[in-house]
């Protein structure tokens, strides 16, 4: 995302916040980089970014096809834009925290592990622990079972994302459905 959008046209700038800033970086990223894309694809459709409007905005209208060769597209650039800003980072000797976006949501983790990797994240960017409340609060957000970013109901209302599942999924850069 922004500013470090590997499509942004901002390149310098980004690269200057990146490395010139005596901020902290968490550079997180998507294991499933198709389902991220799909879901900004949706998300840019509909206009919306929460994933409770997203729901009931997709609930409410269909959906457009995507363009698959824009999709293919970005799969293909998506790790090595990853890759540049790590090692443009590690070769700063800036300090940051490698976060993977399934460490905090993902289906088959519990509410509490997602729980420890936020406390690590706290603990890198230096702020003061959470406490009961604030943490029972996170524990509820972090729950998938309760509050799932992105679902298969709503990656369904795609008309051609069977064809996009089976051209562009695999397991290097993730399914939307398995």
């Amino acid at each position: 995302g922004w500013p470090f959008a590997g499509l942004c046209p901002n390149q310098p700038l980004n690269q200057h916040l990146l490395i010139a800033s005596r901020a902290k970086v968490i550079l997180l990223a998507r294991r499933n980089v198709l389902r991220r894309l799909v879901s900004n694809e949706v998300s840019l459709q509909t206009k919306r970014w929460d994933p409770d409007d997203v729901r009931r905005r997709v609930i409410r209208r269909k959906l457009k096809p995507l363009d698959i060769e824009w999709v293919k597209w970005q799969l293909e650039r998506e790790r090595a834009a990853i890759y540049e800003h790590r090692k443009r980072l590690i070769d700063a000797r800036r300090p940051f925290l490698d976060v993977w976006y399934e460490d905090l949501f993902a289906e088959d983790l519990t509410p509490q592990e997602s729980l420890l990797q936020l406390k690590e994240i706290i603990s890198f960017i230096e702020l003061p622990q959470l406490g009961r409340t604030a943490s029972w609060s996170a524990l509820t957000l972090l729950d998938q079972r309760t509050q799932p970013i992105t679902s298969r109901q709503i990656y369904s209302r795609i008309p051609n994302v069977n064809q996009i599942e089976r051209r562009l999924g695999s397991d290097y850069t993730g399914w939307l459905f398995k």
